[in-house]
């Protein structure tokens, strides 16, 4: 299953250089996923990304993993 989301996790550490490179701070990719995850838990009607995208709490925990 993992290897089901490699470009999902691959996409979310180019979008980590391209914050670096117009000069944000990398973390704030994990602050959306959590904004994100928020939003998809308040609202019904949000789009349901699980068959597409892993679970943003495995994003998050990846990430943190690859900034620290």
């Amino acid at each position: 299953k993992k290897k089901r989301y490699k470009t999902e996790y691959q996409a979310d550490l180019f979008a980590i250089g391209c914050l670096e490179g117009v000069g944000f701070d990398k973390k704030n990719i994990i602050s959306f996923l959590r904004k994100m995850k928020v939003q998809e838990m308040r609202k019904s009607n949000f789009p349901q990304s699980r068959d597409t995208h892993p679970p943003i709490n495995e994003r998050i925990k990846r990430l943190r993993d690859f900034i620290d």
